[in-house]
């Protein structure tokens, strides 16, 4: 992992990875921020998040989207009383629903509410914990929720401690939502494109690689995620030894590989989520 990290995070990577692909709409939910996992759960992570949309299916004639932020005028009494009365149209309502598309990059900081569309593909990266505050007592298909994986252990008051209620206008939610930063070359043949940087979030950051013939992978020192997301290639060390790589395919790199040289087939880009733990 790198002595800087493990001297800072010991045995924690500081992030988790995961695949999801959602059957059913997920129910509404929101993770702590880190000051409020620090007061509530006496954690040093929260949950801040970051969804890359690998892709979707129509389900029940619905295209995918997700939930998420409050709409203005929102308050916490009139959240509470959605709760309360299990208004589950009602919590919808209250948030912005938005069409998401395959390759677009959401990220979500703690506080802020949100769901899940039926039939969305994402690959996720955030802090490593599952701090989440369910609304939802019921799942969409009819699966019960325990109130322990409602509130957390803090139960159905001080639960909603964990929302913002600050709105999140339209003009600057998508702004916000969606991050995208200019491509610059990669060394060799490709370019990369930074999905979510430090000026985003300080707890990981998300880059995108283009790979159009043999281009060069330096770790710097950080240990490194890849998942390849479209083509195949190969992967070569710097004692030479090769590695295959294709769609679907994930890959831990540790601090200490050295150069890693990245080599899409023939007419055939490989395209890659380079994903990194907190400085």
């Amino acid at each position: 992992m790198g002595a800087d990290h493990w001297a800072r995070y010991g045995a924690s990577l500081g992030v988790l990875g995961k695949l999801i692909d959602a059957g059913e709409r997920l129910t509404v939910q929101v993770h702590p921020d880190r000051e409020t996992a620090e007061k509530l759960f006496h954690s040093r992570y929260g949950k801040t998040e970051c969804w890359y949309v690998l892709g979707g299916r129509t389900i029940n004639g619905e295209e995918p989207c997700i939930y998420l932020g409050f709409r203005p005028g929102v308050t916490r009494s009139q959240w509470k009383q959605l709760f309360r009365e299990q208004n589950c149209a009602g919590m919808l309502a209250c948030l912005h629903k938005i069409p998401v598309h395959r390759g677009e990059v959401i990220l979500i900081r703690g506080g802020v509410p949100h769901a899940i569309g039926a039939g969305c593909f994402l690959t996720e990266i955030q802090e490593p914990t599952d701090y989440t505050i369910r609304v939802e007592r019921t799942t969409p298909l009819g699966l019960r929720i325990a109130d322990s994986a409602c509130h957390q252990g803090l139960g159905f008051d001080r639960m909603f401690d964990c929302f913002h209620f600050e709105p999140l206008p339209e003009a600057e939610g998508r702004r916000r939502w969606f991050v995208h930063h200019d491509p610059a070359p990669l060394p060799g043949a490709g370019w990369r494109r930074v999905l979510v940087g430090e000026e985003d979030t300080p707890y990981f950051s998300m880059e995108e690689l283009t790979v159009t013939g043999t281009a060069q992978l330096s770790p710097e020192g950080r240990f490194g995620i890849l998942v390849a997301v479209e083509g195949e290639g190969v992967f070569r060390g710097p004692e030479g030894r090769t590695m295959p790589v294709r769609r679907g395919e994930q890959f831990f790199v540790p601090a200490s590989a050295g150069t890693l040289t990245v080599a899409a087939a023939e007419n055939s880009p490989l395209r890659l989520l380079h994903c990194r733990g907190p400085r």
